[in-house]
């Protein structure tokens, strides 16, 4: 009976395990791709969020994999021609493998010979290209020079130092990339020499340097530089020059444009560069090129955190994305050339598909392939679904193919709604449909405030159309208001046959009455006993209010503020604890100057000067849900105008109230602010004395209890 459970058993297990095969189906372990690192992207505000891998790893190919006896040694470069034909430079065998698209071998290069017959090796030589007639040329690092073969391994030409445009320096023509422009040009790169490329023409003839990277000076180095013109030859000497940094390495794309790359550790400017052939910079400042965040858990290892990327390699493949090979944390990041993430991948470490030392980088087709010189393989990526969806979609959007491009990029949201390239796309998407209001939340949830602001204005000018007269009736209706309330406060502030006071010069309408007449108005408010305790209380709230108001209703184009960073104790101390510090330092101070203003008046000016700075805010939260990006300056002159006018009324009432002269009250009021640090300094250093005695006696306690 035991033996036949056993059996019906082992029956039942075999049938689970098969049945997904007998059905036409996978197991569900099967679906899963593993790859050795995480997919990440950036929010809107530079920190990174989880993403599905792009790319995993399609095949690791060995010398075995390629039926080379020996196998690789230290492959330092990869080069596809666009036909069908893939250069391996075999840099620890001294030779160049040229194999097929699926990397079968078609020929072996390894016995080279000097045109006197010499043989010659390029033992860690770094850079293999070939030219259109199918010339390879060869950067022998370590002997300093350029070889160039013809198609069937002989040799053409051998290229060494150009002396004659080196007169200013000593340094080694230590030769590590090659790329040929469309122009049949011979670009070289000798990272020692920090000039740019060297170019040669097709008789090898030196022509020019090619672009080089910018040095951005600091002030300090700049004042240093200035100095240094007044030195004498042996002290210019001995100060060390900021010089420019030299590429790292180079690729072209099909337009003509030159893809550099820098590989430092500096932030400077010109990490990654796209060239025209005058060697101008044709990518945006705003293009971000890495890892924006040090510390990030998705961003690299423990040892990686705050580590710089540095580029070693760049690649651009046939469809326009960017390859960039990172060997700072051993990944590869693609972009597109609006600098667009679309994937990273790759990671150091001893799992199949990791790296240990990636040397070069190349793409054919939609595959990505590096090659490791330690592991003596080249890697093969390919995009999983994921990654050929987010592919086919960014070139939906590129053809404006927006009904292709609409599908597309829902599904990628459906799989990463965390995804603001998804959103963002999707707002240009319905831009090009002429759907306005839908491509503004789009934009509005990707945080791209240029393209909504450029959305918004054509979405303001539809409506503008559509209701015309309502938009002009609204506005004659706010003219005819500000004409009224102006109207009625001249007239109010006349005084009347009689009289010696005016209808605004009363208890409760004396901060509206000051906001014209600040001197005879706070004549009255110390003469007259005008000041209120409740009216400086209100305009204490409002300021509070307003400044609340700001926060969550300015529009999104002028707003910075994250709806869940709102943190009311900030706000309260923000507004109504600066007032208090304010006016307790003012009254400290000027008490001890013979200053004749009570606690009460300068509580009373303080408070009515906030009117203007009040209402200035409140317009300007207005403005900024009708406004464009660029008509921001009206929302600033509108602010500084309130700003400065409440500056205007507080100056002149403190003056007035204090009986100072207009130099004496500036004087105070710089003592003020020196008196409102101070103050401020001792609360913190009230509460800091007594978290230390607090821990100090919670601490004693701890130690008796344990006794």
């Amino acid at each position: 009976m035991e033996l036949k459970l056993k059996k019906l058993g082992c029956l039942l297990a075999c049938i689970l395990l098969s049945g997904p095969m007998l059905f036409g189906l996978r197991a569900s372990a099967a679906e899963v791709n593993y790859a050795p690192y995480k997919g990440y992207e950036y929010d809107s505000n530079g920190n990174s969020t989880a993403a599905p891998v792009g790319y995993e790893l399609s095949r690791r190919i060995t010398g075995t994999d390629m039926a080379l006896p020996d196998g690789l040694d230290t492959p330092t470069d990869i080069f596809y021609d666009n036909a069908d034909n893939v250069y391996i430079l075999d840099a620890g065998n001294s030779r160049i493998i040229i194999t097929d698209t699926a990397f079968k071998v078609k020929k072996v290069f390894d016995t080279f010979y000097d045109q006197d017959g010499n043989e010659i090796s390029f033992t860690d030589a770094m850079g293999v290209t070939v030219d259109k007639q199918g010339n390879i040329y060869v950067a022998d690092t370590q002997n300093t020079r350029v070889l160039i073969f013809d198609s069937a391994g002989k040799m053409i030409k051998m290229l060494e130092r150009p002396d004659e445009v080196l007169e200013n320096t000593d340094m080694p023509f230590a030769v590590t990339k090659l790329l040929v422009d469309h122009n049949d040009q011979l670009m070289v790169l000798a990272p020692s020499i920090n000039l740019g490329a060297f170019v040669y023409n097709q008789k090898g003839e030196f022509v020019r340097f090619y672009g080089s990277n910018e040095v951005s000076l600091s002030i300090g180095e700049s004042i240093s530089n200035f100095f240094k013109s007044f030195l004498s030859k042996e002290g210019k000497k001995s100060l060390i020059s900021k010089v420019p940094a030299s590429f790292s390495n180079f690729d072209i794309d099909q337009a003509g444009f030159v893809y550099t790359v820098t590989d430092t550790a500096e932030d400077i400017k010109g990490a990654v560069r796209r060239l025209n052939f005058q060697s101008s910079e044709t990518i945006s400042e705003e293009m971000v090129f890495g890892d924006l965040e040090a510390g990030s858990a998705l961003a690299g290892s423990d040892e990686q955190k705050g580590a710089i990327t540095q580029f070693t390699d760049v690649d651009v493949d046939s469809e326009g994305f960017i390859n960039l090979l990172d060997k700072t944390g051993g990944k590869v990041f693609q972009y597109t050339t609006h600098g667009q993430l679309v994937s990273v991948f790759g990671t150091y470490g001893d799992q199949l598909g990791s790296f240990a030392n990636p040397s070069a980088i190349e793409s054919i087709g939609n595959r990505v392939y590096v090659a490791d010189s330690i592991k003596n393989c080249i890697y093969e990526f390919a995009p999983n679904d994921y990654g050929l969806l987010y592919r086919e979609a960014i070139l939906g959007l590129n053809a404006y193919d927006v009904d292709n491009a609409l599908d597309k990029w829902n599904q990628i949201l459906k799989r990463n709604t965390n995804s603001i390239y998804a959103y963002e796309s999707l707002g240009l998407v319905y831009d090009a449909m002429g759907d306005y209001q839908k491509s503004m939340q789009y934009f509005k949830l990707a945080n791209d405030v240029s393209d909504y602001s450029n959305a918004f204005s054509e979405y303001r000018s539809e409506m503008m159309q559509k209701f015309w007269p309502l938009v002009v009736l609204a506005l004659l209706s706010v003219v005819a208001v500000v004409v009224l309330l102006a109207h009625y406060y001249f007239k109010y502030t006349e005084t009347p046959e009689g009289q010696s006071f005016s209808k605004m010069e009363c208890k409760r309408l004396l901060p509206f009455y000051t906001v014209f007449h600040p001197i005879d108005g706070f004549e009255q408010l110390k003469f007259r006993n005008f000041s209120s305790m409740g009216l400086s209380g209100i305009f204490v709230f409002l300021l509070l209010a307003v400044t609340t108001f700001e926060y969550f209703c300015t529009g999104f184009i002028f707003n910075k503020n994250q709806a869940g960073d709102y943190n009311t104790l900030m706000v309260i101390l923000q507004t109504v604890g600066i007032f208090i510090l304010f006016v307790i330092a003012n009254w400290a101070v000027c008490t001890l100057f013979d200053g004749k203003g009570r606690l009460k008046e300068i509580i009373s000016v303080t408070a009515y000067a906030l009117l203007p700075f009040i209402v200035s805010k409140f317009i300007c939260v207005i403005l900024s849900n009708i406004l464009l990006e660029n008509e921001g300056a009206f929302i600033t002159v509108i602010g500084a105008l309130g700003m400065i006018w409440s500056l205007i009324i507080l100056l002149l009432g403190l003056m007035t109230i204090h009986q100072y002269s207009f130099s004496k009250t500036l004087l105070f009021m710089a003592a003020t602010i020196f008196g409102m640090a101070v103050i401020l300094f001792l609360i913190v250093l009230f509460f800091t004395l007594m978290q230390q005695t607090y821990s100090f006696v919670l601490s004693v306690i701890q130690e008796a209890m344990l006794k």
